[in-house]
């Protein structure tokens, strides 16, 4: 193991075990999850959706994403992807708890989020107006997967947009590839940490009661761990999935 991944796995460790446990209370509050591609909601909310649904709280996801640019196809071929996609979504979120009721897809190009910012605000912030969660979780603004930074910009935005405030959560994806500390991020990683580490702001969900029900939603997502679509095979990280797979999921708050 090098020096840089030692340390990047000592500051999460730390992070971790600073965090505050939010388990028991995931059984007391709704919440909208937004996604901004089919499998970002299970990946990091998985558990945290499960708790809520035992309990009988209002869960709703929101995915921002047709999902279709994840393999490189062509036309042809994102149309068989966002179909098969969409596909994998409701099976996983059934898996999860959720019913089709729960979950709504805005359909925006997969790769161009950022172009929707705008619009995917106002999309938010009328949603959240009318659902009234308690809690609203999105992927990290440090994410840097553009998409993801987009969507957690955009719900920020839309949160502000509101006559109520939902505590609003941020759950890392792509960030467990390198993050807090790496070549790139030898000084915005730290800073990130301390600042969370200090402020209290990570929270943690345990996966002890719910990590075969957050499986068997991750496996649905086989466009996503290696089958083939158009001839072109894709696969999420390893890093990304033993992540999602091990836990506790974490999460970063942004409002109280």
């Amino acid at each position: 193991m090098s020096a840089l991944v030692a340390v990047r796995s000592a500051a999460r460790r730390l992070l971790i075990s600073t965090a505050r446990d939010r388990t028991a209370a995931s059984a007391s509050h709704s919440v909208l999850v937004l996604a901004p591609h089919p499998d970002d909601e299970t990946l990091g909310c998985g558990g945290r959706i499960l708790l809520a649904r035992r309990a009988g709280q209002l869960v709703t996801v929101v995915v921002a994403t047709d999902g279709a640019a994840s393999h490189g196809a062509g036309e042809a071929g994102r149309d068989e992807l966002r179909a098969l996609r969409s596909a994998e979504l409701a099976a996983a979120t059934a898996r999860l708890g959720l019913v089709p009721a729960d979950l709504i897809e805005l359909g925006h190009p997969d790769g161009q989020l950022a172009q929707h910012r705008d619009q995917l605000a106002d999309q938010l912030s009328r949603l959240l107006a009318t659902i009234r969660p308690d809690e609203v979780y999105c992927t990290s603004a440090w994410e840097s997967h553009p998409d993801h930074a987009s969507a957690a910009i955009a719900l920020r935005q839309a949160v502000r947009q509101l006559d109520y405030r939902p505590r609003l959560f941020e759950y890392p994806i792509w960030l467990w590839a390198d993050w807090p500390l790496s070549r790139r991020r030898l000084v915005s990683g730290l800073l990130q940490l301390l600042a969370l580490v200090a402020g209290r702001r990570a929270s943690i969900v345990r996966l002890d009661a719910v990590r075969a029900e957050k499986e068997l939603a991750v496996a649905e997502y086989r466009s996503q761990l290696g089958d083939p679509v158009d001839g072109t095979v894709t696969a999420l990280p390893a890093a990304v999935l033993d992540r999602s797979r091990t836990g506790p999921e974490l999460f970063f708050r942004i409002t109280r």
